[in-house]
């Protein structure tokens, strides 16, 4: 879970009808505005094995990645942040520079 004052990335990994389930629930929570799947499919293994539940709090406007980090990644984080769908796995990549640190 990455978030901002406002803004919530949240990666689920899981059996899909759970995380569909969880997905229409997190949609008619009120307290939820524009909520967007950024991407969704099947994945060959975890991404993140070893986590129950991993937190960072972010702001854009300070944004210190803990690891080396290229401008096109930085771009997809923005993306992802704005709500835009991601396409490909460069999104996860993303976010697991996040936490390759922590």
């Amino acid at each position: 879970l990455l978030h901002s004052d406002k803004k919530f990335i949240q990666y689920l990994e899981g059996d899909s009808k759970e995380i569909l389930e969880l997905y229409d629930l997190i949609k008619e929570d009120d307290r939820h505005k524009s909520v967007v799947m950024l991407s969704y499919g099947p994945i060959k293994s975890r991404n993140f094995p070893s986590w129950h539940m991993g937190y960072k709090n972010v702001s854009l406007d300070e944004l210190n990645f803990q690891t080396d980090i290229d401008r096109e990644d930085k771009e997809v984080f923005v993306s992802m942040i704005e709500g835009k769908k991601q396409n490909d796995d460069r999104g996860i990549t993303v976010l697991k520079k996040f936490f390759e640190s922590a």
